[in-house]
């Protein structure tokens, strides 16, 4: 397909990151970037109107590294919001996404880049470790090779986190302004572009789980994904239910049992090498 972005840098990678009241993670994750072995890339911050000290730590890494930049919203917005303003301002040819507690391993985006264009792919992610406030593994996603659009539909198996596109080829890809699943929402769409998303399954970026996090609240997931089903694939309330209860509720349940399992093969393997 023609470049509709010209001025984009070929090789360059965007990474969007939403930051709000994050000063405790903050330092992890923007030095997990400084860390990688690929090295061209640009680190697009925006802040959703943190009242902690999130805006003085990211500025203070902006004065230390050209390619770290922040960007603040007049008002609270959302993690939709500020991600997409970030995407706004993205020159790279590939978009990445990390969230400000998350970390990535230092070859994440040299391994996914070098997949990307070996295969010919337009959006990948990879495997991740569950992990506690300290970093230290505690569980394992692992992934399938790839996901086609009508399975994105009934689940999101994709961590945002984990997230390259090529919009070399797909054009910049922007969330839709809902509450919670707004990232499903936006893999749904890039896949029904795609056809698939393909990942690399190998632990790639840990997820920090965070107590009273947005994705800790299920009742609050379970109203999401209802709203999700009917603004984004327009289902009716009846539809909506049933999607919810004969399709999502036992993938999602078969998900976390084969999320424990591998975790405690994972953690086992892991001591043994210790």
């Amino acid at each position: 397909m023609k470049n509709e972005h010209p001025n984009i840098g070929d090789d360059l990678v965007s990474i969007v990151m939403p930051m709000y009241n994050s000063e405790k993670f903050l330092s992890d994750a923007i030095e997990s970037v400084l860390a990688q072995t690929y090295k061209r890339w640009e680190l697009l911050i925006t802040d959703d109107c943190s009242t902690d000290k999130s805006r003085d730590i990211a500025s203070s890494y902006v004065k230390r590294d050209k390619r770290i930049h922040l960007f603040n919203l007049e008002r609270n917005s959302g993690a939709a919001i500020a991600r997409n303003n970030s995407i706004n301002k993205a020159r790279g040819r590939f978009l990445a996404f990390i969230d400000s507690d998350d970390w990535w391993y230092p070859d994440k985006l040299e391994s996914q880049i070098d997949f990307m264009l070996r295969n010919n792919v337009e959006f990948c992610f990879s495997a991740f470790e569950y992990a506690d406030q300290n970093l230290n593994v505690t569980g394992v996603s692992f992934k399938p090779i790839k996901i086609s659009y009508s399975s994105m539909k009934v689940d999101c198996n994709v961590g945002t986190p984990g997230v390259v596109i090529d919009i070399k080829s797909l054009g910049k890809v922007y969330m839709p302004s809902i509450e919670v699943s707004e990232d499903w929402a936006t893999w749904i769409n890039v896949t029904k572009k795609t056809g698939y998303a393909y990942a690399i399954n190998r632990p790639l970026w840990k997820y920090r789980s965070v107590q009273g996090s947005l994705s800790s609240n299920k009742l609050k997931l379970v109203k999401g994904n209802i709203h999700m089903y009917r603004s984004i694939l327009g289902y009716s309330q009846i539809k909506s239910f049933f999607i919810l209860i004969f399709l999502f509720f036992p993938h999602y349940f078969c998900k976390r049992i084969r999320n424990k399992i591998d975790a405690l093969r994972y953690n086992k393997e892991h001591t043994r090498h210790r």
